[in-house]
């Protein structure tokens, strides 16, 4: 959904600067930095989200402050902390249901590292150890996206798309599509080379 960002930036401030309880101040704060995220103002961003660094925030709101902070600092190329807001709640237990996300977004960082080894490593393990969770279907779908950059790796590819649709987790995200369009336009071309060799 194509969201006012703006409108969200400035309707969000005015309700920091009414000065709300703390739990509206939170939630406000949140889509204020959302916002910012969304118009490339990653600075600004991690400025608003390190704002509520000393609030007490339960865990699912705290997932998702961290989540946005890492992929503000990544954007700014600041991948070391980026990563420390991601490990800092790996190795937590109240973090243990977003295992899976938060796994797939350090993939993500290594990818904008350009670091792609890294990045496959994580997205494999990942889909190794939570099978079934929609994290590990869309982490198949970047190894397919990866790897079809190389056209000797088509068959891998192929292996990686396929693997999207394993499982029960479904989503109408646009990834779970495309995945399995690839698929079929690597099937189409395998053949085509084979025609071509006979």
């Amino acid at each position: 959904a194509n969201e006012d960002w703006p409108e969200l930036l400035s309707a969000s401030q005015k309700v920091i600067d009414r000065e709300p309880n703390e739990d509206e101040l939170i939630t406000a704060i949140f889509y204020k930095s959302k916002a910012l995220f969304e118009l490339e103002r990653y600075e600004d961003c991690s400025a608003a989200l390190n704002e509520l660094a000393d609030y007490k925030i339960g865990s699912d709101q705290r997932f998702e402050i961290n989540t946005l902070l890492a992929s503000s600092e990544a954007n700014l190329e600041k991948y070391e902390i980026a990563m420390s807001y991601l490990e800092s709640m790996e190795n937590r237990g109240d973090f243990a249901d977003y295992a899976p996300r938060i796994r797939l977004q350090i993939g993500n960082i290594y990818e904008l590292r350009e670091d792609e080894a890294m990045a496959m490593d994580t997205y494999r393990k990942l889909a190794g150890d939570f099978p079934d969770s929609l994290a590990a279907k869309e982490a198949w779908y970047n190894v397919g996206k990866i790897l079809i950059r190389d056209l000797s790796e088509s068959e891998a590819a192929q292996e990686a798309f396929d693997m999207v649709k394993e499982g029960s987790a479904t989503t109408n995200a646009p990834w779970f599509v495309e995945a399995g369009i690839k698929s079929v336009q690597i099937d189409s071309m395998t053949a085509r080379i084979e025609k071509i060799d006979e």
